[in-house]
């Protein structure tokens, strides 16, 4: 393959993860509408915990997991691309993202900024696509190269 084609198709994967990062942050907003009020989880939680010490990082465990889930798919693709340009397809992917999910928080802030709870919402939401793409290339790096049987007797 040719630089100038290797190039090509780096711009192409790059482009491919940036509109899912996009589709991933819109579909977040729609789940994170919905899902306080039918998750069986945060309504316990909401009603036994609120107010202790466990319910904050309990809350953001589960967000990570539910985000971890939400960026799976984009993960795996990444996986699946060919090695060496991974930091830079997580960030195509997440940038617009960021950018997606934020602009609302930017704008709401004004000139008081950011609280804290916001930034780490922002953290939990953005460390899911490397956790999970970290996750499944471990997984995948140890499968065996090729599914043939072995020769030994």
């Amino acid at each position: 393959m040719t630089e100038d084609s290797s190039r090509k198709l780096l711009l192409a994967q790059m482009a491919l993860l940036s509109a899912l990062g996009l589709v991933v942050a819109t579909v977040a907003a729609l789940v994170w509408g919905l899902l306080p009020g039918i998750n069986p989880l945060f309504q316990w939680m909401l009603a036994d915990l609120a107010g202790t010490a466990w319910f904050y990082p309990l809350v953001g465990l589960q967000d990570l997991v539910i985000n971890m889930l939400l960026w799976s798919p984009v993960a795996l693709l990444i996986v699946r691309m060919p090695a060496g340009n991974t930091p830079l397809l997580l960030g195509a992917a997440l940038v617009p993202a960021l950018l997606g999910m934020s602009w609302p928080l930017w704008h709401l802030a004004g000139a008081t900024g950011l609280g804290l709870r916001e930034v780490l919402a922002l953290l939990v939401q953005l460390a899911a696509l490397p956790l999970v793409w970290l996750l499944l290339s471990r997984r995948r790096a140890g499968k065996p190269a090729s599914s043939a049987p072995s020769a030994a007797v």
